[in-house]
């Protein structure tokens, strides 16, 4: 049976820079993957969010880039299995300020 599980890879309230978030370790029995991006109080023209993932918390891949970059709002992105136990969120590009909460949500298989 499945159960779901949530690990938030970036929160920050006014974020304002480039930023790389800590890694955080996924179950190794997960399956069925989702980003989810959500920007509240967006002051600025763009961010680039991007989703990587580690073999071994030093080599770093991408994994997987959100759309909506401007603006408020929220995405939903799908992410391509086998998915490696290690994931960070990549922020770039940014252009003025925002509240951003990044994670990632999947199925616990046991």
């Amino acid at each position: 049976m499945a159960s779901n599980g949530r690990e938030v890879l970036h929160k920050e309230i006014g974020l304002s820079a480039a930023v790389t978030g800590g890694s955080k370790s996924l179950p190794a029995s997960s399956t069925s993957f989702a980003g989810i991006l959500d920007v509240r109080n967006s002051a600025g023209s763009g961010y680039t969010v991007k989703i990587q993932h580690s073999p071994n918390g030093i080599n770093w891949f991408d994994l997987g880039t959100f759309v909506k970059v401007a603006g408020d709002g929220a995405e939903i992105l799908s992410l391509s299995e086998p998915i490696m136990t290690q994931v960070r969120t990549d922020i770039s590009g940014v252009a003025g300020t925002c509240d951003i909460i990044v994670d990632i949500r999947y199925d616990k298989r046991g």
